[in-house]
């Protein structure tokens, strides 16, 4: 569904000037895909490229096979009418009510007023706001004000939804919500959903995929469980973790655990079959995305790390010798 090749965007010409850098990314049809990183970093920037909002200086840009930077001012319109868009701050009209917020898109496009009705009053049951047709944004919690800009956006039938950090003003509970709709619409619906965010949390409970950005580039894409099961350092810098320290004398060994295994004792075999002493670390089990998994790293003698690597990988448990060095630790 969006394909991007080495894509490049500036505001003016000089080099400091540049916010998106050598960008590459393949989001499917159907994926929940989370792009993460600091205020700043050119989340929001990237995403309105996408919706054809933005230009940009060079690369590759292809958005439900159309080329974006090929189409015309008319082409470019009705490929907007295929990519919803919800924001931060809601975008609603404090002056219309909820019925009237969500039924504007249709109006531009010269919907009847017959389609329009009966479009606004399924979405809104969608959502869970169809007794809240008559009222104002003022009138509205901010859950609330976020499900109508959710209904608004989906009105035109789009193929893809753009989140800009739908979440970010919103209280924990509220954003669980939210995103558990997002998660319904997505199945109900096949759309799919790039969710722009800075906060992590939003990454494990939603996306499938996600993309680290710092310093205007992808420094990491993958799976929600590959990226955090390999911690490359960009997620470690992100969230504010630091690396394993190495005891002197010590091999450090990572044994990454998935949902079909996370609750075996596999600690209690090894000391039994192997004999080796060890010592934990760190240990971490992540739900992300309906899934559990996670990492824990053992200290073992040096002499005993192969029986130790030869165990756990004969039982389809990965594991491997931990040896922390920023230059190996991206998984793109």
């Amino acid at each position: 569904m969006i394909l991007v090749q080495n894509l490049y965007k500036s505001y003016g010409t000089a080099e400091q000037n540049m916010v998106l850098k050598d960008i590459s990314l393949d989001v499917q049809k159907g994926d929940i895909f989370g792009i993460i990183g600091q205020s700043g970093v050119g989340k929001s920037t990237l995403l309105r490229c996408i919706n054809g909002l933005e230009g940009f200086d060079r690369g590759r840009l292809i958005v439900n096979g159309r080329n974006v930077s090929d189409l015309s001012d008319d082409e470019l319109m009705h490929f907007r009418k295929d990519i919803g868009m919800i924001f931060q701050n809601f975008a609603l009209l404090n002056r219309k009510t909820v019925f009237e917020n969500v039924v504007l898109p249709m109006q531009c496009w010269g919907y009847s007023k017959s389609r329009v009705n009966s479009i606004a009053k399924e979405l809104l049951s969608l959502v869970g706001l169809e007794d809240k047709l008559h009222a104002y944004p003022s009138e509205l919690s901010g859950g609330q004000k976020q499900r109508v800009a959710i209904a608004r956006a989906l009105t035109l039938e789009p193929k893809i939804l753009l989140c800009d950090e739908a979440t970010s003003s919103l209280d924990p509970g509220m954003t669980q919500s939210i995103l558990d709709l997002l998660r319904s619409i997505n199945e109900k619906l096949g759309l799919t959903i790039v969710f722009v965010t800075h906060e992590m949390d939003v990454i494990k409970i939603i996306c499938d995929k996600m993309a680290i950005i710092a310093e205007g580039r992808i420094k990491v894409a993958g799976s929600v469980e590959s990226v955090f099961l390999q911690e490359p350092a960009a997620l470690l810098e992100l969230v504010g973790q630091k690396p394993i320290e190495i005891p002197h004398g010590k091999a450090v060994v990572r044994l990454s655990v998935k949902n079909e295994n996370i609750a075996d004792p596999f600690l209690y075999e090894m000391a039994g079959a192997i004999d080796v002493p060890f010592t934990i670390l760190s240990a971490a089990i992540e739900r992300a995305n309906r899934k559990r998994f996670g990492n824990i790293f053992l200290a073992v003698p040096e002499n005993d790390l192969q029986k130790v690597l030869t165990f756990f990988n004969d039982r389809m448990i990965t594991c491997v010798h931990y040896n922390y060095s920023p230059a190996e630790r991206s998984i793109r």
